[in-house]
């Protein structure tokens, strides 16, 4: 027995510097330093121990380990960057993401805790394995090494089949994205484990369509006779235009000052002047219906959705993963089948193809897609994505405004905005627009202490300046071109402001519920 462990010594150093990887990024992104459902990294540990085992030869093992500790590392650091930037766990979908995906990372938020312990785990396995290899016996030959590989390798595998099945029903909890009650921590499954099940689930996978086939599910998604148009009156004496802001992770706080909901926001002696910083959207508060139960928790995709087909799709449907289907129920092509003569436009000053937005568009039924790409040739326009900033609202609306509102026609307008997406760090774009100087002037300056997540609301707030200067664009242009009376505009965020944790901060709040 000892002779055994001392032969096979490497493979339980091995595992205690993959094990304290592991729970490392797990600590790092929840706070929690276990893994509430480990049999999917338990498995994967397994099939490594089965890797290890199975070489007979020392110094090959030494470099193996080295190896599968390096790859685990660095897609755990990949994982960890993801999380810090967005809150956000992998999930299988953003494999069809293309590559322009890259571009929200505005830096990079490495997790240095993180990246000190994975590498004094792997220095530790390097150093003393090298100094131990030449003392460690041989493995002896297996007399049937076919039979044993297949039994070990086929074992290792099986177990993490039955351990992606064993945590299946966390699904049931993770899956409901619409209402939020998902555990989004990766303390569940571990990173590891997390990644082995997102493409599991995705790959090998079908659609549980519940009661009804694929076919089934497709057919009355499709029928016609489940559409019901008479929510949309045919003959009413005004025809209205429409427009539909999803504004880049909208809150409150950003422009309202209540110390009870928000006790980190603003803390003004003046708080009217708030009015000043922030004038159009205090007349769009004070004009509009407000459903302040309605939060911006929904990730950019689902909020989308939501507000195009008036609820979040099957998975058979969802834009990045089928991005050629025509989405005949959409709003869009319903309103099409009443009314002819509106022109339905989308406008977006990100990139084209994030979310594949550039097709799934279209399949919407929109007849004019113009995103940021096309804005960068328009002049007054200026491309800030290619340096590494935010492009403006405001510029957006000067350039497209005549194409977004034509005043001789109705027009169905939705518009997405990039502004107010994090991550909320200085720009140069909002500094020349002067609006740290007006914050600071109103006495919501930056910290001087250097306090990080003041600061940052701070900077969110110039950016919410931004947005409000652009809504201001489309008030001015309505009401030059007499619209302004027959136009209902919809406004809304999405997926709070949660990056670097700033609806937490304000709202003085551990989670999001």
């Amino acid at each position: 027995m000892k002779e055994k462990l001392k032969t096979n010594l490497l493979i339980p150093f091995f595992l205690t510097a993959l094990y304290i990887t592991e729970l490392t990024a797990v600590y790092v992104t929840s706070g929690d330093v276990y893994i509430r459902h480990p049999w999917v990294f338990i498995g994967i540990s397994l099939f490594y121990t089965a890797v290890l085992y199975l070489i007979r030869n020392q110094k090959a093992r030494y470099i193996t380990g080295i190896i599968m500790l390096v790859i685990t590392g660095i897609a755990d650091t990949g994982f960890v960057l993801l999380f810090k930037m967005t809150e956000t766990l992998f999930e299988f979908p953003m494999v069809n993401l293309r590559g322009e995906a890259v571009s929200i990372f505005d830096s990079l938020d490495i997790d240095f805790s993180f990246v000190f312990i994975f590498g004094t785990c792997l220095a530790c396995f390097v150093v003393f394995g090298r100094r131990i290899l030449s003392a460690l016996p041989k493995p002896p030959k297996f007399k049937n090494y076919t039979l044993t590989a297949s039994v070990c390798i086929i074992g290792a595998l099986a177990f993490n089949m039955l351990a992606v099945e064993i945590v299946r029903p966390f699904k049931e909890v993770r899956d409901d994205m619409l209402y939020g009650n998902r555990v989004n921590a990766y303390s569940e499954l571990g990173i590891s484990g997390n990644l082995l099940y997102e493409l599991a689930n995705g790959i090998f996978t079908k659609t549980d369509c519940g009661d009804f086939t694929s076919d089934e599910l497709e057919a009355y998604i499709y029928d016609a006779d489940s559409v019901y148009y008479s929510s949309f009156p045919e003959n009413t004496e005004k025809r209205y235009n429409v427009i539909t802001i999803l504004c880049e992770s909208l809150e409150w706080f950003s422009f309202i000052q209540d110390s009870e909901k928000y006790p980190n926001g603003y803390n003004l002696e003046n708080p009217d002047v708030l009015k000043t910083l922030f004038p159009n959207l205090y007349r769009f508060y004070g004009e509009s219906v407000v459903m302040d139960n309605f939060h911006s928790r929904e990730k950019t995709d689902i909020a989308e959705n939501i507000s195009l087909l008036g609820a979040y799709p099957t998975e058979a449907f969802i834009n990045y993963s089928f991005p050629s289907n025509n989405i005949s129920t959409s709003l869009i092509n319903n309103l099409k089948t009443i009314d002819g003569g509106i022109t339905y436009s989308y406008f977006h000053n990100g990139y084209a193809m994030f979310y594949n937005r550039d097709e799934y568009m279209k399949n919407l039924g929109f007849d004019n897609v113009v995103f940021g790409d096309d804005m960068a040739e328009k002049e007054g326009f200026t491309d800030w994505a290619d340096k590494s900033e935010r492009n403006l609202d405001s510029q957006m609306i000067q350039v497209c405004k005549e194409e977004m509102f034509p005043a001789d026609t109705r027009f169905y307008t939705y518009i997405t905005t990039i502004t107010m997406h994090g991550v909320y760090a200085y720009r140069e774009n909002l500094y020349e627009e002067g609006y740290y100087d007006a914050l600071a002037a109103a006495g919501a300056a930056l910290s001087p202490s250097g306090d990080t997540d003041y600061d940052t609301f701070i900077y969110y707030c110039a950016a919410v300046m931004e947005f409000d200067k652009a809504l201001g664009e489309i008030y001015d242009y309505l009401e030059e071109n007499d619209l302004l009376d027959s136009t209902i505009i919809a406004l809304f965020g999405d997926h709070n402001t949660f990056y670097q944790g700033l609806s937490k901060y304000v709202k003085n709040t551990s989670d999001t519920s």
